[in-house]
């Protein structure tokens, strides 16, 4: 998208640079733009849960920094959809909540008025980074919670898999931007499902489902809470080789293993959201 010194229109998608982070919101009048949020001015700083999609004229949402109004270019990956739909939608959302500094923010906002989808140079810029450090992220979601997915490779066996792998694809999403239906996946020999460059596996309980995704060698495992005070299984942690860890969730043992399990995040899906999850180590 190209950004200029212009004039906005009815249905402009327009930004403004305060400091080192831009705010970004709908153009529909100059006594109407609409955004998640206000202006980051003057040190204000509101938890994510007070801030909402407002109204305000363009003078507010300005805050007398310079309008940068956006144009398509042949780099974007969406079309602009319609103007009277584009401003149909901002105006739907009006008192919406939810935002997210990372996962949706005026930007995610913005761009989903203005091309229909929720999206974030920024946060696409920051996954791009995360790609290149070490990570493992564990996800859990609900059995019950949850739907299933078809590959198209048709290698899932059963509703377990297909439920495993609904999360999957949305860990990948989450994680490094990318959905199971532009890699190609198998398991090797070992049984180990392999996607190159991502690694990752999956488990389940009749409860829980259990996704772990990493830009390295990952294990993991889930059950029904075990006794950490078994001599064997005191054993097999101390004498293991490959780096692991045990953490309790809910009443479920989680085995995580893999090169960069120091780095270990868990997040649970619920409604639809990710929200970050502490599990405690044992």
């Amino acid at each position: 998208m190209r950004w200029l010194n212009k004039t906005p229109i009815r249905g402009s998608i327009i930004r403004v640079k305060i400091g080192r982070v831009h705010h970004y919101g709908i153009y529909i009048s100059d006594d109407e733009v609409i955004a998640f949020g206000l202006p980051p001015i003057n040190g204000l700083s509101l938890s994510n849960k007070n801030i909402e999609v407002i109204a305000t004229d363009i003078n507010v949402f300005s805050n007398g920094f310079e309008i940068e109004v956006g144009e398509v270019d042949e780099e974007d990956q969406y079309e602009r959809i319609p103007v009277e739909e584009c401003v149909k939608h901002a105006r739907s959302k009006l008192g919406m909540t939810g935002y997210n500094i990372i996962h949706y923010n005026c930007e995610h906002f913005a761009n989903e008025c203005y091309f229909g989808k929720p999206f974030s140079y920024v946060e696409q810029a920051m996954r791009r980074e995360c790609r290149r450090k070490l990570c493992f992220d564990v996800y859990l979601a609900k059995a019950d919670e949850i739907g299933y997915i078809e590959l198209k490779q048709d290698i899932l066996k059963d509703v377990k898999e297909k439920k495993a792998f609904y999360l999957l694809n949305q860990a990948l999403k989450r994680s490094f931007d990318v959905s199971l239906d532009t890699l190609e996946i198998s398991k090797n020999d070992e049984g180990e499902w392999v996607s190159k460059p991502y690694c990752f596996d999956i488990d389940c309980t009749s409860d829980y489902v259990l996704a772990v995704v990493s830009n390295a060698k990952a294990t993991a495992n889930i059950s029904k809470q075990l006794n950490t005070s078994d001599e064997k299984f005191l054993l097999d942690k101390s004498q293991s080789k490959t780096k692991k860890k045990t953490y309790i969730y809910d009443g479920n043992t989680i085995e995580v293993m893999g090169e960069s399990v120091d780095f270990c995040h868990f997040y649970l899906l619920s409604k639809g959201e990710f929200k970050r999850v502490k599990a405690k180590e044992i």
